[in-house]
């Protein structure tokens, strides 16, 4: 009975650990697009006169240099320190 209970506990560890893997490696992959998607927002060249509706491309297109590096140094942190 006590070999039965070792498999399944042993089982679900092995489950968990590797699902908290995939998460963790799902996390990465959405950062990262994200602030790639971000950078193309910032250096994009818009040709017509239309508005952008969403909210945090106009932002990122109105930040400084000076707003625009503490921002991506924000977002080096963020990936690094969810990497640790």
């Amino acid at each position: 009975m006590r070999a039965g209970a070792g498999f399944i506990f042993s089982t679900i560890l092995i489950i968990l650990l590797f699902g908290g893997r995939e998460v963790t490696f799902i996390f990465y992959n959405w950062w990262l697009a994200k602030w790639s998607e971000d950078e193309g927002h910032r250096h994009r060249y818009w040709r017509n006169c239309t508005t952008a509706k969403n909210k945090s491309m106009n932002t990122i297109r109105s930040m400084n240099d000076t707003g625009w590096n503490h921002y991506q140094q924000q977002q080096f942190n963020i990936y690094s320190g969810s990497y640790m």
